[in-house]
């Protein structure tokens, strides 16, 4: 079936892949003698994983597992810490009639995130630990146009022109504003430069096809001054990466 069965590092280390009926992993067995396993239910969801450390005798270990609804949305995921500063995660889902997640919760913290979403499927809204929220503002492309966080304090708006390209961004925090990013189009809105908030830019240039065939890094503009029309008394020179 064309299944990677065996990776060989230079070294001769090799790890082996084995899978079932349907194409699917089923085993996985490392250079160092670990073993994980993989178990799915009849519509192919991915229920466990376990693996055996070959120094504990052998014995297997859950390492992740999930449940699902009758409709195949994730509730409920265990993924196991490795016991030196990677905590064991539980996290537990809920949904709308739409299948959209409504709610998660995760028990390392005692951490639950609510969603809410407009008519048109858009996320809308989404609460964290302490009440403190992100809303979300759209036009009537669904392209979204703010984003606010108030845990931060922060706010990014997003425009564009009549073509539906987004041609600026903009971040606040703490009521000062700095543009991030500024883009420009040519008349098929293919992007021809992009400039960041430290004035580096990035030009596109293609071909009759419409095809990329030049991308120009600028890190910086260069700059020139004149006491008179023709009497150049400075220049700041950038640098331009192809």
């Amino acid at each position: 079936m064309g299944n990677l069965t065996s990776v060989t590092e230079t070294d001769g280390r090799t790890t082996r892949y084995t899978y079932d009926g349907m194409n699917r992993i089923s085993k996985m067995e490392y250079p160092h003698g670990w073993v994980e396993d993989y178990q799915y239910d009849s519509v192919g969801h991915l229920l466990n994983v376990t693996d055996t450390d070959p120094s504990n005798n052998d014995m297997k270990q859950q390492k992740h597992a999930y449940t699902y609804d009758d409709c195949g949305n994730m509730t409920y995921e265990y993924m196991r810490g490795n016991g030196i500063g990677e905590a064991t995660v539980e996290n537990t889902y809920t949904y709308d009639a739409l299948h959209r997640v409504t709610s998660a919760h995760e028990n390392y913290g005692n951490k639950t995130r609510t969603y809410q979403y407009d008519s048109l499927g858009n996320l809308t809204y989404e609460t964290e630990l302490g009440n403190k929220s992100i809303d979300y503002k759209f036009n009537n492309l669904n392209q979204i146009t703010k984003k606010s966080e108030d845990r931060w304090n922060t706010q990014s708006d997003f425009t564009y022109d009549r073509r539906g390209n987004l041609i600026q961004e903009t971040y606040t925090k703490n009521s000062k504003i700095s543009v991030t990013g500024e883009y420009t189009y040519d008349e098929t809105n293919k992007m021809v430069l992009g400039v960041n908030e430290l004035g580096e830019s990035s030009a596109y240039l293609y071909n009759s096809l419409g095809a990329l065939v030049e991308n120009t890094w600028i890190i910086k503009k260069n700059a020139y001054g004149y006491h008179d029309v023709s009497a150049l008394t400075n220049m700041v020179a950038g640098e331009v990466v192809v």
